[in-house]
């Protein structure tokens, strides 16, 4: 089901991944049938929850979605004025990624493609060299949680001796290595235990913020 929804469907995803919208069901736009919408629900990938107030349902992305994405960004999508929104999103968030690693688009679209190092290339030159994040990430983590797993430790802690790194590249990896099922980022339950600092840290899934982490092994 996951890699084969309908095109209003797929839009349907991509728009609120992109923009972060959690709307009425009544005012999901574009349209999707109730069967179409179940479809959704039952794959994993939206929630309908009641609102806190008032009467309705809202549409809300799992974490499932982003997955979904990633794994689909070839998928074709209905032609529809409910694309724009989504278009200006990507747009607003690639701006902010090239931004932050001093890139340009033409570093993007005109790149070399890139080269499959053959068994006398690494002959030569050796394995290509994994990125080094994750690990320097787990290392930290153990370093703040004295080698335990599964210990919450605030993700301003975490970022704090991680200075060289940008706080996009790190945010990036977590949801990367969340993904992979190496670690799962929580919300502190208490609005008073969390500070400004962990406020601007925090990551955002889906418009919610996770200013914990839990490395799993």
């Amino acid at each position: 089901m996951n890699d084969s929804l309908s095109k209003t469907q797929s839009l349907v995803v991509f728009k609120l991944l992109f923009t972060g919208e959690t709307p009425l069901q009544s005012k999901l736009a574009p349209d999707l049938k109730p069967k179409e919408r179940q479809e959704l629900v039952d794959s994993g990938l939206i929630r309908l929850e009641p609102r806190a107030k008032g009467r309705g349902k809202q549409v809300t992305l799992t974490d499932k979605a982003w997955e979904w994405a990633s794994q689909n960004l070839q998928s074709e999508l209905m032609v529809s004025k409910y694309a724009t929104p989504a278009l200006e999103a990507v747009l607003r968030r690639l701006d902010a990624f090239l931004r932050a690693r001093s890139l340009t688009l033409s570093d993007v679209f005109q790149a070399a493609p890139a080269v499959e190092a053959g068994p006398a290339d690494e002959a030569k030159h050796g394995p290509p060299s994994l990125p080094a994040l994750p690990e320097r990430i787990r290392r930290a983590y153990l370093a703040l949680s004295h080698g335990g797993y599964r210990v919450a430790i605030r993700l301003a802690d975490l970022k704090q001796v991680l200075p060289d790194v940008p706080s996009p590249d790190v945010d990036g990896t977590l949801l990367q290595m969340q993904r992979s099922g190496d670690l799962s980022l929580q919300t502190i339950e208490n609005p008073r235990d969390i500070a400004e600092v962990d406020r601007q840290c925090a990551v955002r899934i889906l418009g919610e913020e996770r200013h914990l982490v839990y490395l799993e092994k």
